[in-house]
């Protein structure tokens, strides 16, 4: 769920882990970039960079992770049913819209 965390299963130890972030985050803002929304019958999944920028004891942090979101529909709604996110090490790889040969 959080890149470095353990595996959190369930919707109540993710809401948990969301709670303690935002109680010991001074601030947080995500910003989305090269966001692909593709779906397939009942489910739908989204692959983008989130751009992260956080307070905490009056320091702060910038880091960008590459992230899966899997959406499952539920009658009229659509329900995450699974995320995953990797820290980016280097410099982010150029979209391929914009390699030259």
């Amino acid at each position: 769920m959080h890149p470095g965390w353990p595996l959190l299963v369930g919707r109540a130890m993710v809401r948990a882990s969301w709670e303690t972030i935002f109680t010991h985050t001074a601030e947080i803002r995500f910003t989305l970039s090269d966001v692909r929304p593709s779906s397939h019958g009942d489910l739908a999944w989204v692959t983008c960079t989130e751009h992260i920028l956080t307070e905490h004891q009056d320091r702060i942090a910038v880091t960008a992770v590459l992230t899966t979101n899997l959406f499952e529909r539920d009658g009229d709604r659509w329900r995450m049913v699974h995320h995953h996110a990797s820290h980016i090490f280097g410099p982010p790889a150029p979209a391929p819209d914009t390699m030259t040969a």
